[in-house]
């Protein structure tokens, strides 16, 4: 019997829910509430001196743990509230130009994507949007098709939010590259249960965040600059912080040399301080252990879901998926509310079905629960 690779009780919510939503929001860590009261206690007893010490260190330490995780140089990563702002300081960085002003991606990107780069439109970007064939993946090929020598940017999800199907970024990387386009990867379904090495993979940038597989809660997102392109690039959507001498209050500055002048303003001091203790298991851990965990409590599931004669959409190949599953069904979405009421936490999304992620701290029986849960509601 496969049990779970931490003491159940270091994630309260497993005393009382059968928790199998990763993919959506981490089960929190016991003692995150503690740093959530450090940060308010630095508050309280220090005010603004707070911003002397522990505040602002723990701007840099979250990047050096990322860092650590992902491979990534050293004063790579920046703190950054979300993909979106990620995105945007990406955006930021580009001149689109009649010879080269293409942004291509694929309608299986979470719904952050389309709009944003939709908008980009009015600043002179021409969207190529590929169509998945079956609605789980696309084929690497046909992205690789579609960037040209017009492709100013490519973008990817490493999983799809739709079916935990993985793609070859790495591949779509050296394409782009050999095209002369950047290219960003939105590792927020993977980072934290699918390890990723940011420089063997070469990548020019990479946007995720904590609050899903990384258990850190929403706020603690980050971008990834390759160390190339940091001085190359000059980000439009600065705030104080990116500037060299930010606490010189001076008016007229430059842009600071390092990954900081992707920073934009204030950092989200409580959202770094919340995710702390996420990361601590993580690189506790390690993520290939993680990983083998992950494949072999979804490879037991989906040998159960089928042989329910169920549709999984995602992958079969545990190399080709991340830490979830995705079944659809005719009364899927009622299903997942039964499930919720009986204490069994997954999630249900159109086009989609149910998704269930066994994460580090959950183990066979979790499975076995969710399962007699499930045929009670499909008998019911």
């Amino acid at each position: 019997m496969q049990t779970a690779l931490v003491p159940r009780d270091q994630f309260p919510i497993l005393q009382h829910k059968n928790y199998l939503s990763s993919h959506s929001l981490g089960a929190m860590p016991a003692a995150t509430p503690g740093e959530l009261q450090h940060y308010a206690d630095l508050w309280a007893s220090q005010g603004i001196l707070a911003w002397d010490g522990e505040w602002w260190e723990i701007v840099g330490e979250f990047g050096h743990r990322l860092e650590r995780i992902f491979n990534a140089p050293g004063q790579t990563i920046v703190p950054c509230l979300n993909v979106t702002l990620g995105f945007a300081t990406i955006a930021s960085c580009l001149r689109y130009t009649p010879q080269r002003n293409r942004v291509v991606f694929c309608d299986l990107e979470f719904t952050t994507t389309l709009p944003f780069w939709l908008g980009q439109q009015a600043y002179g970007a021409e969207v190529v949007l590929v169509a998945s064939p079956d609605g789980v993946s696309v084929p690497v090929e046909l992205l690789e098709e579609a960037i040209d020598e017009r492709t100013v940017l490519v973008v990817s999800s490493h999983a799809y939010f739709r079916s935990g199907a993985l793609q070859d970024v790495q591949r779509l990387q050296r394409r782009a590259r050999q095209m002369g386009a950047l290219m960003v990867v939105d590792a927020y379904q993977s980072a934290g249960c699918v390890p990723i090495d940011v420089t063997a993979c070469d990548l020019d940038f990479l946007v995720a965040g904590c609050h899903k597989w990384l258990c850190g809660g929403p706020g603690g997102g980050f971008l990834y600059v390759r160390p190339e392109l940091i001085s190359q690039l000059e980000p439009r959507l600065v705030g104080w912080i990116s500037l060299a001498e930010p606490f010189a209050y001076e008016k007229n500055q430059s842009l600071h040399a390092g990954q900081r002048r992707f920073l934009n303003g204030t950092p989200n001091v409580l959202g770094l301080f919340a995710a702390r203790q996420g990361l601590d298991w993580i690189e506790k851990l390690g993520l290939p252990a993680i990983r083998r965990h992950s494949q072999q409590l979804t490879g037991w599931l989906l040998e159960q879901l089928l042989e329910r004669g169920l549709n999984v959409k995602t992958p079969a190949d545990p190399e080709r998926r991340n830490g979830m599953l995705c079944v659809d069904f005719e009364g899927a979405k009622a299903c997942q509310a039964h499930l919720q009421r009986q204490g069994v936490i997954v999630d249900y999304r159109p086009d989609c079905g149910i998704r269930i992620s066994p994460h580090f701290y959950n183990q066979r029986s979790d499975l076995e629960a969710f399962l007699q849960a499930f045929d009670r509601v499909a008998k019911g």
